[in-house]
């Protein structure tokens, strides 16, 4: 993006613990555009993160220039909710957003309620490993 190049300013995000990228953005993007370049440049699911700024979310329809006031200050990446594909039945697939603080059996049971699935008889898996 030329923009970011000739009138960029650089931006701190904490990517992981010890971890920070700068980052060089034009003032007019969009919060959400600036998460696509996260991803792009290799920050995984940069897209599903909330960008937080001192404990404020950044909304993702929002410019940069409006929403940051001291560019100094590290951005954080706070993952809230995440997509999850079940395959159930008959090829049928229930799309889920499951939240990141919530446990695994209460994901499951959510998962029970809302498709009717029991997983006494079925595996959990993720990436080809089994859940427990």
């Amino acid at each position: 993006h030329d923009d970011d190049l000739l009138y960029g300013i650089p931006l701190k995000f904490k990517i992981a613990n010890g971890i920070t990228e700068l980052l060089k953005v034009a003032p007019s993007r969009t919060i959400k555009s600036v998460k696509d370049t996260l991803e792009r440049i290799g920050v995984p699911n940069a897209s599903m993160c909330d960008l937080v700024v001192e404990g404020f979310r950044l909304p993702n329809d929002k410019r940069v220039v409006d929403v940051i006031n001291e560019y100094k200050v590290p951005i954080e990446l706070s993952l809230r909710q995440y997509p999850v594909y079940i395959h159930g039945h008959h090829n049928v697939i229930y799309k889920m957003l499951a939240y990141s603080k919530e446990t695994l059996a209460t994901f499951l049971m959510r998962v029970n309620m809302k498709t009717g699935l029991s997983f006494q008889d079925f595996m959990v898996l993720a990436c080809g490993n089994v859940l427990d």
